[in-house]
């Protein structure tokens, strides 16, 4: 008899977010007229460019980044399947700064909760050779981000609804600016890099996978959810309150490491996981 309560409360609160999206999807479709879906691409050749700027308004479906050959002669390279119209704008020479994005429409947002039945995606491919900067903004979708290889110097992703992966590129040293959303975010994390990461905000989880020999410190401010670290991690301060929680971790001899990765979380509901892979070096 105990169980009894349990079982019907577990009954009353549970739904599927996909049938949701369904029936919303049938109630809306006699107010979205049927539109074809467009496919487009796009092609930006080297030719002189010394940086490049790389800013995507990111639309509705699946999202792959990942790098050409490293004597590829382009600069950028995009297959697009979309619905609506895209918008593609190139500015500068030397300082090349490329700008692909969803024209808005007034039924957008309906589209955006149909478009759950449809094959939409970018397909994005970046000169590895070239040092770039990328910002990613919002979208509705997975966005799979494979950078190994690129001459990354500084990585935004805004906001966004959906899951995030991303795998980040060794050597040198650069800044990761992760920003809201609402979703889940994988990171993978080198060894022997110099990485920048702020972490602001939003409402889900956010996993980094880092390796046992990296120097690694985590500042964490204002977050309401989950802080796990490493144990070879020693927490050297404490922040937060009753509500919040914070503080600081270290990885040992972090001061005096050549290369170190530094990640500072602030504020944001969700939980935030720092995973350990492969021997650690204490």
């Amino acid at each position: 008899m105990s169980d009894q309560p349990e079982k019907r409360f577990r009954t009353e609160w549970s739904f599927d977010f996909g049938k949701v999206r369904d029936r919303v999807a049938e109630m809306t479709d006699p107010m979205v007229t049927d539109e074809a879906i467009k496919t487009s691409q796009f092609v930006e050749a080297i030719n002189g460019a010394e940086t490049s700027r790389v800013r995507l308004n990111l639309a509705l479906g699946e999202t792959t980044i990942t790098t050409l050959a490293p004597d590829s002669p382009n600069l950028f390279e995009a297959d697009l399947r979309h619905l609506g119209e895209i918008e593609y704008t190139v500015t500068g020479e030397a300082q090349r700064s490329i700008h692909v994005q969803q024209k808005p429409t007034p039924k957008m947002f309906l589209r955006g909760i149909r478009a759950g039945r449809l094959d939409l995606n970018w397909k994005i491919r970046l000169n590895p050779q070239i040092p770039l900067e990328l910002d990613l903004n919002g979208g509705v979708g997975q966005v799979k981000l494979d950078l190994t290889g690129a001459h990354l110097n500084r990585l935004t992703i805004r906001g966004g609804v959906g899951e995030n992966r991303t795998t980040l590129p060794a050597g040198g040293s650069y800044v990761v600016n992760l920003d809201g959303g609402v979703g889940q975010s994988n990171l993978t994390l080198p060894d022997n890099t110099g990485i920048r990461m702020n972490i602001d905000g939003g409402v889900g989880s956010v996993r980094l996978n880092v390796p046992g020999t990296a120097a690694v410190r985590v500042t964490a401010d204002g977050n309401l959810g989950n802080i796990k670290v490493p144990d070879h991690l020693q927490k050297i301060r404490t922040t937060g309150d009753f509500v919040t929680k914070g503080g600081v971790w270290e990885t040992p001899g972090f001061a005096v490491a050549q290369q170190q990765i530094v990640i500072d979380l602030d504020g944001g509901v969700g939980n935030l996981i720092i995973r350990s892979e492969g021997p650690v070096v204490v």
